[in-house]
């Protein structure tokens, strides 16, 4: 499953990202890393950007930048 699919409230772990994108090594700086837990926090009315919350910080992505995370749900 991508970021990008998640729905809001929804928690999940980071399994992979696409580092070879410039877009991902700024995540990589943020500290959304392999392994982080990472929470839907917030969609726009028109679906982009959303907004994640993980480490005590929420930040924004493009849905386009979301998509090169893969991450796997964790149980409710």
């Amino acid at each position: 499953m991508r970021l990008d699919q998640l729905q809001i409230g929804r928690r999940c772990r980071v399994t992979a990202i696409n580092f070879n994108h410039a877009v991902c090594q700024r995540l990589a700086n943020f500290g959304l890393l392999p392994g982080q837990e990472v929470e839907m926090s917030q969609i726009a009315p028109f679906g982009d950007p959303i907004a994640i919350t993980f480490g005590g910080q929420k930040i924004s992505l493009r849905r386009r930048e979301a998509a090169l995370v893969e991450v796997e749900l964790i149980a409710v």
